[in-house]
């Protein structure tokens, strides 16, 4: 009901820490030293494996990406 109080009463069984996840990844690439970004839309996601730019496009080059954690963004999760 609006504009009343409700009181809720329980016992917590199981608690779990919170751990940084991972919202948006920030890769550079070992060839060009492009940046790469990835957006990661749940818990769940897969690293990028090669160079996306247009540079390793032309050249046919699969640049090895490196994360960069101090540059992706992270939030608390429980």
């Amino acid at each position: 009901m609006i504009g009343s109080l409700t009181v809720i009463k329980g016992i917590v069984i199981r608690t779990d820490e919170v751990k940084p996840r991972l919202c948006f990844g920030t890769y550079t690439c070992d060839v060009c030293g492009c940046e790469n970004y990835q957006e990661i839309p749940n818990d769940k996601y897969t690293p990028l494996q090669f160079c996306l730019s247009q540079k390793c496009r032309e050249n046919n080059v699969n640049g090895k990406l490196t994360f960069l954690p101090k540059h992706s963004h992270f939030v608390p999760s429980q």
